[in-house]
């Protein structure tokens, strides 16, 4: 009995063992059931937090894109203000400079027409013609002279505008630090916008020396159509000397045979016929000394009209009327474009 006993004391504890065995392995499989639904939820939580970075800096990539592009358009649109303020600074001067060139044109179309006729005609309508060029020619000299006050001006306004980028200027209106500036914006967005205007100025400047020229050599060339207007004049009021010269010697060619032919008349005249003749001789002689007369008074009016228009190149004269400096005066006026005229 006691073996028996203890067998089936044996049994039950083995079995309660078994039993407490069992319970425990399912304690420790609901433990690693659990542990691995806890880590799911976790993995599930930290996908969702990681989305939810990368979605928030994928925001943040596009917010930062929308902020450059925003960036862009305010410097576009400032840029496009300080543009059109500065555009309206020079609009008056520009203006200006435009519509005299506009006038400049019409000018040398008209200029054109009495060059043409000056070559076409002779005398008074050539005279005319001359006259006429340079009256335009002289409206031309203060159509430049007034282009170039306006583009002084607008140059101004452009040294004060580029200055304010760091431009400096010497004193004959150069950029002094081209290089300097360049260099400085290499990698700025004000680049094409400073190198727009230094274009924009070093153009003006050139243009206003351009003009500056062009006033030098419509003075040149109104001075040779004074020139040629003076020798024209000269020449016409020598001419009218002249022709009374010749007019006057005409006459008294045709009262010395006159002359002669009432000397063989009183060779065979007698009495009241010989008196008539006489008086008649007389009459001729008084006429002739009036054509000398008017043909003297006609030749020293030339000599003297030749005697003033050489004085105006230098050449003095003594008191019998020759020319006291001559070599040394053509020898002046070697360069002067009536020089072969003058000779």
């Amino acid at each position: 009995d006691a073996d028996k006993k203890l067998e089936e004391y044996n049994d039950k504890k083995s079995k309660s063992k078994s039993k407490s065995d069992s319970s425990k392995e399912d304690t420790k499989q609901k433990a690693l059931e659990k542990a691995a639904e806890d880590a799911k939820t976790k993995l599930e939580e930290a996908k969702k937090a990681a989305d939810a970075f990368f979605d928030q800096d994928k925001q943040m990539a596009d917010c930062t894109k929308d902020w450059e592009e925003l960036q862009n358009k305010i410097k576009e649109t400032k840029d496009e203000i300080e543009q059109l303020k500065f555009e309206d600074k020079i609009y008056k001067q520009k203006n200006a400079i435009e519509e005299l060139n506009q006038t400049l044109e019409t000018s040398n179309k008209k200029l054109e027409k009495y060059s043409t006729l000056a070559d076409r005609y002779e005398g008074k309508n050539k005279l005319k013609n001359l006259k006429l060029q340079t009256k335009e020619l002289k409206k031309q000299v203060q159509y430049y002279k007034d282009m170039i006050t306006a583009g002084n001006s607008e140059i101004k306004q452009y040294q004060k505008k580029l200055k304010e980028y760091g431009v400096k200027f010497d004193k004959d209106k150069n950029i002094s630090n081209y290089d300097e500036v360049l260099n400085k914006y290499q990698n700025s967005k004000d680049l094409d916008k400073v190198k727009d205007w230094i274009k924009e100025y070093q153009d003006l400047t050139e243009n206003t020396r351009d003009w500056g020229n062009e006033i030098e050599e419509i003075i040149n060339d109104t001075q040779e159509l004074n020139n040629e207007i003076k020798k024209i004049e000269f020449e016409d009021r020598l001419k009218e000397f002249s022709n009374a010269v010749s007019d006057a010697n005409q006459n008294m060619e045709k009262l010395n045979n006159e002359l002669d032919i009432l000397d063989v008349k009183l060779e065979h005249a007698s009495g009241k016929e010989k008196i008539d003749l006489l008086d008649e001789q007389i009459g001729k002689w008084e006429e002739l000394i009036a054509q000398q007369k008017i043909a003297l008074d006609n030749m020293k009016s030339q000599l003297n009209g030749t005697q003033y228009e050489l004085s105006t190149y230098g050449f003095k004269f003594d008191d019998t009327d020759n020319i006291i400096n001559k070599e040394d005066t053509l020898d002046s006026l070697k360069d002067n474009a009536n020089y072969d005229y003058i000779k």
